[in-house]
């Protein structure tokens, strides 16, 4: 498989693009965000989704992705940076959402989950 690498050049290779917390733009969702970008049993590095948005968007973005959980851990730990940073929406203008079909279709149900305190 042929992927597009994202990243800083760097001695020899490209060093990948850390997610930002700054940055305007949230990518939220499951272990499908980890895809390509964060390595070892997720079988690349700096080729994944927050890394091919960061090159179209000219900015690294604001990575809140888990592992295995679905949707409703992925949101509370966006509850959570929130909590942690009062400011932390001030500085956001898109979250874009980005799950696997099956958290749609298969999930056991969505908890509410506030976006702040």
């Amino acid at each position: 498989m042929r992927v597009r690498r994202v990243g800083i050049a760097g001695s020899g290779e490209l060093a990948p693009l850390e997610p930002d917390p700054e940055s305007p733009v949230i990518l939220l969702g499951d272990s499908h965000n980890l895809v390509f970008h964060a390595g070892e049993d997720m079988h690349a590095t700096a080729s994944g989704l927050p890394d091919q948005l960061a090159l179209e968007l000219g900015f690294a973005v604001d990575l809140v992705a888990v592992r295995g959980s679905g949707a409703t851990a992925a949101r509370v730990n966006l509850l959570r940076r929130a909590q942690r940073d009062p400011s932390y929406w001030t500085r956001k203008r898109l979250v874009i959402w980005c799950f696997g079909a099956r958290e749609f279709t298969e999930a056991d149900g969505w908890a509410k989950v506030p976006i702040q305190n």
